[in-house]
């Protein structure tokens, strides 16, 4: 059995984690003849901040000719530096919109970090980089290099929207028991909303955010800002997910539909103590039962809607009361998008009701072996209300459900397939590609191989560097 990934941190911070473990990169055979040494740098004095830590390079699938480079925002830095270096006659030199003072280029990105976006390089070129941290008393050294080379992608500017320079509102945290007093289910748990940027053209849709197996809303996070800066609404809700379908429904293939049943509306077999094909729930021993409206997942969106809609949060150009349709979801107008067994339930969601989308970040991991075969939840097979070239997804090539077979089940009985335009696209390969938007239905299946620690591949497709992934998953 796969080893779950139980991140015991709120959705918005997965991201620390993966990050403050540590990252990698990976690109096109370097075209340079060596590895170039670190800049020089007079010593630091007192007071100067240290090198930045976490420092990678990762490629901007949707830019042709362009890199993404993020670090950990230093204590003590009030600006920092990066240089680039490109062959031994160009030496490093300065990346001016990533550097200095007066730079806007680089941001300040969830999860403390800070990121910038190099443009206009060579395609297939290797670049390494480096970066210092400054304030008036001086700069660090510099960090560890990091490299990768840029690749082509035909999407447009209107396709792929430079949203460097878009500021976005900051969230707004609900208590759950506010929300609902009826809520059984973490309800001292904090949900979330966030707005449409200000000056971007707004969609009138909503993202609907929801955290994976063990973890709660926190924020809005790296896609959530994402998907503010294009124009989309935002929140976060909470759901029983205290323990993983997989484990539950372990050996039983028809245990999934029956669970997510409950936890989307409190019906069907697991809404009753001791149903049929509920598995068993670690956290209680016995089948899992969800019998409270309240803590289910539809009842959970539209009280949060009504919530904001009737408490004065109608504010910057958005009215919550647009996504209702009376006290149920407007399904057409929402989102889903979720981590884990958050993707799990938004999939399943999907099948049931006719959503905008559905936009699947390591997810859904809804299979189980059988008889020493890996088999996909027997709904898979049962009618969508949500078309196929609706759903999106992106996982990780080191993420034990990806090597273990669990997605490769899933993708077949769901659909994801060659056959239906949508075969894997593996970014960050060994040769690596960038994204297509025009084609004539370009497929929604990803899978990276950026490096990561193996112990968080499971969070990697939470990280801001997957932001032009982000961007295709919510705009194509």
């Amino acid at each position: 059995m796969v080893s779950k990934q139980r991140v015991s941190v709120m959705l918005g911070f997965a991201l620390f984690l993966l990050v403050a473990c540590g990252g990698g990169n990976r690109g096109a055979a370097p075209q340079a003849a060596a590895v170039p040494p670190l800049p020089s740098t007079p010593a630091p004095g007192p007071g100067a901040p240290t090198a930045p830590a976490n420092f990678r390079v990762d490629i901007s699938v949707g830019t042709t000719g362009g890199l993404f480079v993020s670090w950990s925002d230093m204590p003590g830095a009030t600006y920092y530096n990066l240089e680039h270096w490109a062959s031994p006659a160009s030496g490093f030199s300065l990346v001016g919109g990533c550097s200095g003072t007066a730079s806007d280029a680089y941001t300040a990105a969830p999860s403390g970090l800070r990121a910038c976006r190099d443009r206009g390089l060579t395609v297939g070129s290797t670049y390494y980089y480096a970066v210092q941290a400054c304030n008036n008393s001086g700069c660090s050294n510099y960090s560890n290099l990091a490299s990768n080379a840029p690749v082509t992608s035909d999407c447009t500017a209107s396709e792929m929207p430079d949203t460097t320079l878009v500021k976005t509102l900051g969230p707004v945290s609900v208590l759950s028991s506010s929300v609902d007093p009826a809520i059984r289910f973490l309800p001292n748990a904090y949900q979330n909303a966030g707005y449409a940027a200000p000056g971007v053209s707004r969609r009138n849709l909503l993202v609907v955010s929801l955290p994976g197996t063990g973890t709660v809303c926190g924020g809005i996070g790296p896609f959530g800002q994402t998907a503010e800066k294009l124009g989309f609404d935002v929140i976060c809700v909470n759901y029983p997910n205290a323990a993983a379908q997989d484990t539950i429904c372990s050996g039983d293939p028809a245990c999934f539909g029956n669970v997510s049943q409950a936890k989307l509306d409190a019906t069907g077999p697991c809404s009753l103590p001791n149903g049929a094909h509920c598995g068993v729930d670690p956290t209680s021993g016995q089948p899992f039962v969800n019998s409270n409206p309240a803590d289910a997942l539809t009842e959970r969106i539209a009280s949060m809607l009504a919530y904001l809609s009737h408490n004065g949060y109608n504010q910057n150009g958005t009215n919550w009361g647009i996504y209702l349709r009376g006290a149920v979801p407007q399904w057409t107008k929402i989102i889903l998008s979720g981590w884990s067994q958050g993707g799990s339930m938004g999939t399943f969601s999907a099948y049931k009701n006719p959503v905008a989308r559905v936009i699947n970040l390591s997810a859904p991991p809804e299979a189980t072996p059988v008889n020493g075969l890996m088999t996909a939840a027997t709904y898979f097979t049962t009618p969508r209300a949500t078309n196929l070239r609706s759903f999106y997804g992106l996982v990780s090539t080191i993420d034990p459900y990806y090597t273990q077979g669990y997605f490769a089940a899933v993708w077949q009985a769901l659909g994801f397939t060659a056959g239906n335009n949508d075969a894997e696209v593996k970014l960050n390969a060994t040769t690596p590609v960038g994204l297509t938007c025009n084609s004539a239905a370009p497929s929604h299946n990803f899978s990276t191989s950026a490096p990561v620690p193996v112990a968080n591949a499971h969070a990697e497709p939470l990280a801001i560097w997957n932001e032009d992934v982000f961007k295709f998953m919510l705009i194509d």
